[in-house]
């Protein structure tokens, strides 16, 4: 190394920059593997397929629409920064069957409810994933409200096999540190 000619000191050297700040889990979080084409039912297969970040930190709101009926679609939006509180969760719950039309209970996670909104032309659902912090709100304008909670099971199990393939990455990582 060169050294300073007025000191003859080797010329400082800038400190490593530490490690990049790791993801949350909801910024892990991709629609193409929370609703993958091959776990969606037969009725939604001919619905393209897009990811909304608004809120990198809370996790993305994936929309699903009809080429052919542009009004006909689905919102999925993951809400994973607040951590889980059950007086908290039973009051949006409590709130959000007050706000339906035909409220049904879903026994689904931690529990949720669904149910018709603005005069039918929307059919939603608000439930809490059981394995991480995460709210499901589903919005489908003029969806079939026999297909919704279908519909809800696959977006909560694809939370599961999220935060599992998260944890065993963390995993991973942690795994070839230590050696």
């Amino acid at each position: 190394p060169a050294t300073s000619a007025a000191t003859g000191a080797s010329p400082s050297v800038a400190p490593v920059a530490s490690a990049a700040k790791q993801k949350s889990f909801a910024e892990k979080m991709s629609c193409e593997v929370l609703l993958p084409e091959k776990a969606r039912q037969a009725g939604l297969l001919n619905y393209k397929l897009t990811q909304q970040n608004s809120c990198a930190e809370c996790g993305p709101t994936c929309s699903m629409v009809r080429p052919d009926k542009p009004f006909e679609g689905l919102a999925v939006a993951y809400v994973c920064n607040v951590p889980y509180d059950k007086a908290a969760a039973d009051k949006v719950l409590a709130e959000t069957k007050k706000a339906f039309a035909k409220p049904v209970t879903l026994t689904l996670g931690r529990g949720g409810v669904m149910g018709e909104k603005d005069n039918g032309t929307f059919y939603s659902a608000v439930l809490f994933d059981d394995d991480s912090d995460c709210r499901l709100n589903i919005d489908w304008m003029r969806g079939d409200k026999k297909v919704m909670e279908p519909v809800a099971k696959m977006a909560l199990q694809s939370v599961k096999q999220s935060v599992v393939a998260a944890a065993g990455m963390e995993a991973a990582v942690y795994t070839r540190r230590v050696r």
